[in-house]
């Protein structure tokens, strides 16, 4: 069944704060401002680095039933995934993505989004090293 993407619509700030159950904080008269408006910018950056296609690849209805039944977090061998890898991404999109994740994470969580990643890379380097010494 194909979705129609026509409805979907970068993120409004009171979307953020309505999904997430937020409201702003008001202390002796002066409104705090809370993270959403940061969250806000960096998804709308983020999805006005992507070409059209890609953005179709991205975004989702927020009660679209199918897509949370398909939702994995194993890896790519054992379950396809929707979206766009950052290696499909520009440089750019990718400093958006993780400008995007370092905005919505704490700072231990994207840290350790950076250990996973760097983990990943050194294992590919290492393999793709063993390939090319098998190959010579």
């Amino acid at each position: 069944r194909r979705i129609d993407r026509g409805h979907l619509r970068p993120l409004a700030h009171r979307d953020l704060d309505r999904l997430l159950g937020r409201q702003d904080v008001e202390f002796a008269g002066v409104q705090q401002k809370t993270a959403t408006e940061d969250i806000v910018r960096a998804a709308n950056t983020f999805l006005a680095s992507l070409t059209t296609e890609q953005r179709q690849k991205v975004l989702f209805a927020f009660n679209d039933a199918t897509q949370r039944a398909r939702w994995s977090n194993l890896p790519t061998r054992f379950v396809s995934r929707s979206g766009i890898s950052l290696k499909q991404m520009s440089p750019t999109q990718r400093d958006a993505a993780m400008k995007l994740l370092a905005t919505v994470l704490s700072p231990m969580g994207f840290e350790k989004v950076k250990q996973i990643r760097e983990a990943v890379h050194r294992r590919v380097h290492r393999r793709e090293g063993r390939t090319a010494l098998l190959r010579s």
